[in-house]
């Protein structure tokens, strides 16, 4: 006879497992097909200053064929793969995800854009991650261009600090 009490037992543990911490956006689904990489760093208040603990993040990008999703729009409004989450308390934060494709046509380089809310301010495009080696990389772009790496389980591994002011 099969006890009911393992499927009950499962749920429980499963209840109290750790979530993903506020600091970490899942933006990309393992089912979603694409090269894995994960973006660490922080969010300062300035240049070399304090963290910018609690500020909102909002980024989003294309799939790996370059397309940000369905129908008409804005990027950022039609963006399949997209997350807003929260700076930790040392303004740490985490991408998982995949490395976006270039558009059809190609000519832009891949990139995640960035936006920042810092405590009631406006929202505001902070940036763009590029990516190290990209073919149409031109030098010059307004953004931070990514160093990256592999780990031991094949992910891209990439970190940027950036600051919400210069000063």
């Amino acid at each position: 006879m099969k006890s009911l009490l393992w499927p009950v037992a499962l749920l429980a543990i499963s209840a109290f497992a750790e979530a993903d911490p506020a600091w970490r956006a899942r933006v990309a689904p393992e089912s979603e097909p694409g090269e894995r990489l994960v973006i660490r760093g922080r969010v300062l208040r300035t240049q070399g200053g304090p963290p910018a603990a609690g500020t909102r993040i909002f980024v989003y990008q294309t799939d790996a064929k370059g397309i940000y999703g369905p129908g008409q729009g804005s990027p950022a409004s039609i963006s399949r793969l997209r997350a807003e989450f929260t700076a930790g308390p040392n303004g740490e934060y985490e991408i998982v995800t995949i490395r976006p494709g270039h558009y059809p046509g190609g000519g832009v380089p891949a990139h995640i854009h960035l936006n920042l809310v810092e405590g009631g301010k406006p929202t505001r495009q902070v940036s763009e991650f590029f990516f190290a080696g990209d073919q149409y990389l031109r030098g010059g772009e307004q953004g931070f261009v990514l160093q990256l790496r592999k780990d031991a389980q094949g992910r891209w591994q990439g970190s940027q600090d950036f600051a919400l002011a210069d000063k």
